[in-house]
């Protein structure tokens, strides 16, 4: 029977600790600036309103100003297919370049290839291409590269087939014939494509120098070997020499592929906001990184987004950094318990050193035009330079 009491006492102690701790958090979420002590000594809520995320905590208050007039959201014309099987990808500041399977009552049949077309989201305007096949990539000099292949094949490969795979492009430049080349897994290089030229590059490990080449003269970007602590991302010039050395990523991140951003020359790269693997990495959300062949800016995240994305607070959510035409854009996903509390755009204004939301709703940045001043999203168009 004491053993029993015993048992029972200790599970009652266990539950009134755990208790207590949740008590003190949610007490300082619901009231972050009404923390008194009762009667009995102990922490009490002068205003006891449960805390459902319909006001902002007074450290997070300061960190950033409402600028709804900084942006402009706009509809896009109609769009006149049905069936898009490519990512939109901009070649000029009007228009883009989209594979569809649907268009003005045609539609793709089994082992039939997309067609290309151009279209402008100001007018509507569409223009037909000759070209037949899936957007791969297009660089900012027209480099088009398309993917010679059906969305919808009748051709099936079963599990351990050995058949040679055999992968099929098209590349050109925008505008003129385009050549037909294979690509085979059997070969003994590995082809993967690059993102800034549009041409298939060897990935091979006993390449030099090794690492993702940017476009040519920009260097190599070099990520770590998993075996090798000591070892940095770093980034290199076209003689393999170490212009820099990513020091500030630790074990638990990695640089995401940079974007190219033609206005500036530069390429764009940061941590993904919020991403901080459970705690074990505090400074998941920090840096962010402007790279040139001659080096590399780090640009520090705003504190607003460290304070609001730190592990067990429940603030804000995930979120992703870009970087267009008025610099540093970054975009935070509401928390699940906390609703319209501080999802939206942000734009951090490097001017007057203020963080502001320009939109309420969480809008990505991938799709920006060459001039870095607008993006595509869903049929919408997010006007970044309004009145600049």
């Amino acid at each position: 029977m004491k053993r029993l009491h015993f048992l029972i006492g200790c599970v009652l102690f266990v539950f009134f600790c755990a208790a207590s701790t949740a008590q003190q958090l949610s007490t300082k979420e619901m009231c972050p600036e009404t923390i008194a002590l009762d009667n009995n000594g102990l922490r009490a809520c002068l205003n006891p309103k449960k805390w459902t995320g319909d006001y902002i905590p007074t450290d997070i208050q300061p960190l950033f100003v409402e600028a709804p007039g900084e942006v402009e959201i706009k509809p896009a014309k109609p769009r006149p297919w049905q069936q898009q099987v490519s990512r939109s990808r901009w070649i000029d500041n009007q228009r883009i370049i989209v594979s569809v399977n649907s268009f003005n009552g045609w539609t793709a049949g089994i082992d039939e290839l997309p067609k290309v077309l151009l279209f402008n989201v100001d007018t509507g305007q569409v223009e037909e291409t000759p070209y037949r096949g899936q957007v791969r990539c297009l660089s900012p000099e027209g480099n088009l590269l398309l993917e010679d292949k059906p969305s919808r094949s009748s051709k099936s490969r079963k599990y351990g087939d050995t058949s040679p795979r055999e992968d099929y492009f098209l590349k050109g430049q925008l505008g003129q014939p385009l050549t037909r080349y294979l690509v085979s897994s059997l070969e003994k290089e590995v082809w993967v494509v690059n993102e800034y030229t549009c041409r298939h590059v060897s990935n091979s490990e006993e390449k030099t120098p090794p690492g993702n080449p940017l476009r040519k003269g920009d260097g190599f970007i070099v990520r770590p070997d998993p075996f090798n602590r000591e070892f940095f991302t770093r980034l290199l010039n076209e003689d393999g020499k170490v212009v820099y050395v990513f020091k500030e990523l630790d074990k638990c991140n990695r640089l995401y592929l940079p974007v190219y951003l033609p206005w500036l020359n530069k390429y764009f790269s940061s941590i993904k906001v919020g991403d901080t693997h459970g705690g074990f990495c505090p400074d998941g959300a920090k840096y962010s990184w402007l790279i040139s062949a001659n080096g590399v800016e780090i640009k520090e995240l705003p504190p607003l987004f460290q304070a609001a994305t730190t592990f067990g607070r429940g603030l804000a959510g995930n979120g992703d950094t870009y970087w267009a035409r008025r610099g540093q854009y970054i975009t935070i996903n509401n928390y699940r318990n906390a609703p319209d509390l501080l999802g939206g755009l942000y734009w951090q204004d490097e001017k007057s050193g203020l963080t502001k939301r320009v939109l309420k709703q969480a809008f990505g940045l991938d799709i920006l035009s060459p001039n870095g001043c607008r993006s595509f999203n869903n049929d919408v168009i997010i006007e970044l330079c309004k009145g600049n």
